[in-house]
């Protein structure tokens, strides 16, 4: 049984959309020239070693949570009954799973990294 949302959700679920997007892209920008910063300081072979272990599990909560939340309002996007907010929406359920999958990637490969700088 569909429900048809009301606008006031359809405007909520588009600005919860748009915040995600500019959260999960301010972020890649932060984390782009704080690598240029910590190159410049300190080398390029001693990134992992010189980052501080707060900010680094900030930055994945963020890109890890941001695009799942961005999805999920996309999703309900998704399922209004407006035939261009579902194109919409399915587009940014799919943008928002890219990053998500490329959050989740990026993490596990510094993982890996971490765990191979401690075995050595």
């Amino acid at each position: 049984m569909p429900t048809h949302p009301t606008s006031r959700d359809f405007a909520l679920n588009v600005l919860l959309c748009i915040l995600m997007s500019t959260l999960t892209v301010g972020g890649i920008v932060y984390v782009i020239i704080r690598g240029n910063v910590l190159e410049e300081r300190y080398g390029k072979h001693n990134l992992l070693a010189n980052t501080n272990l707060y900010e680094a599990f900030t930055i994945a909560v963020v890109f890890l949570v941001a695009p799942l939340i961005g999805g999920c309002s996309a999703f309900r996007l998704a399922r209004s009954a407006d035939r261009s907010a579902k194109i919409i929406g399915w587009l940014l359920v799919v943008m928002f799973a890219l990053f998500f999958l490329q959050a989740a990637m990026i993490d596990w490969t510094q993982y890996r990294n971490y765990q191979e700088m401690l075995s050595r």
